[in-house]
């Protein structure tokens, strides 16, 4: 075995030496591709403008970064608090306005307070002209008064007029407000109609005394009944408007609420804590801020379509409103028993005015399904508002 080992110990120590050769030579071609592999990539790499710059200005960039969004974000923020404010001292101006004018605005005063029901009451002719104007037939009853009873009526349904010619004048001096102040444009629906009634008193007033007594009363009551039959038409217009105008209210008051706490919040981030504010609370107050601005939107769009929905149902509440008159604040029976109607004369005047209730009743019905569309449009705004108001 010693004399095999010998033999061919030159050959073992020459394998020996060629696999130490070629294991260094494999390793520094191996080394050698790797680092033309790294010297072409680095050929090819552009520097950016910040590789060129020490880490200590890069920082520098991002601080200004920051400071620049927190600047931006306290000027929108103060340009917003500037316009909330001046809206916030607006609403509450509106609101002790509504306060203090809210029966104005009913006319609380021509409908609960005054003398009509005792001038129709206290004089059948009267009375009967009144009903003709929406039982739409000739006289039921003739009827004739003493001559000395003519100056009685035109002194007592001048007085009614001078009781109500304020209270008009005042409603459209506050409604003109309302709309070029506050932007709430649905009184000035029943503009128009006021207007018209402030007419018919001026026309009271110019009847020529020259005249025959008998025409001078026929104008007299003529003028009394077609005043009557416009305050009754817009009654359950203006409570309308007034519901609406609650409503718009409401849903300031509720905005007016989450605005001033969010101001609150917005100004001891931005003037107490400026220097910390980080992106969360910049991004925080930017959407809060865009949120309130849209909301505003929806408000302006549910003014605009209430608007719309009740110049549309004019002719439904004017129905709903004689309805309403007739059946529930005519003291008919009252007025036949103190008039000394027959009992005949009582029941043809009672069945014309139920006749009358139904017909209004039924066209009032009628005109409603024409608005479901727009009613819940409406309904929609609404939820989506209250959302909103509520995710502030």
């Amino acid at each position: 075995m010693k004399t095999i080992l010998k033999k061919y110990r030159k050959f073992v120590y020459m394998a020996i030496a060629l696999l130490i050769i070629f294991s260094i030579g494999g390793y520094f071609i191996y080394t050698n591709f790797n680092q033309t592999k790294v010297t072409k990539a680095q050929s090819n790499y552009q520097p950016t403008k910040s590789d060129n710059q020490p880490i200590e200005a890069r920082e520098d960039i991002n601080l200004t970064k920051k400071e620049s969004d927190r600047v931006e974000i306290k000027e929108k923020f103060e340009n917003f608090k500037t316009k909330e404010l001046e809206n916030l001292q607006i609403f509450e101006e509106q609101l002790q306005h509504y306060k203090q004018n809210q029966s104005s605005l009913l006319l609380d005063k021509i409908y609960t307070t005054s003398n009509w029901f005792e001038l129709l009451t206290n004089d059948i002719k009267l009375f009967l002209n009144f009903l003709n104007t929406f039982l739409g037939t000739e006289s039921i009853i003739s009827s004739s008064r003493k001559p000395e009873d003519e100056l009685s009526l035109k002194l007592k349904i001048d007085s009614f007029l001078s009781i109500i010619e304020p209270e008009l004048d005042l409603y459209l001096t506050l409604s003109r407000e309302i709309n070029d102040k506050y932007l709430f444009s649905e009184f000035s629906f029943l503009v128009n109609e006021i207007d018209s009634i402030k007419t018919l008193i001026l026309n009271f007033r110019n009847i020529d005394d020259k005249t025959s007594s008998l025409q001078n009363s026929e104008s007299e009551i003529s003028v009394f009944t077609r005043v009557l039959e416009k305050l009754i038409n817009v009654k359950e217009l203006l409570i309308q408007i007034n519901r609406n105008y609650i409503k718009f209210i409401k849903y300031k008051g509720a905005l007016t609420h989450k605005i001033n706490d969010f101001i609150k919040y917005g100004n001891l981030l931005i003037n107490e804590n400026f220097d910390s504010l980080n992106e969360t609370y910049i991004q925080e107050l930017d959407s809060k801020i865009n949120l309130i601005n849209s909301i505003n939107v929806e408000i302006d769009n549910l003014k605009q379509l209430e608007a719309q929905l009740q110049e549309q149902k004019i002719p439904f509440w004017k129905a709903l409103s004689v309805k309403n008159f007739l059946e529930n604040d005519l003291k008919v029976e009252y007025i036949l028993e103190k008039s000394n109607f027959t009992e005949e004369d009582t029941e043809k005047i009672t069945l014309l005015i139920n006749e009358v209730i139904a017909e209004k009743a039924f066209e009032s019905q009628l005109n409603s399904s024409s608005f479901n569309f727009l009613e819940d449009k409406i309904s929609k705004k609404i939820i989506k508002l209250e959302k909103l108001i509520k995710n502030i």
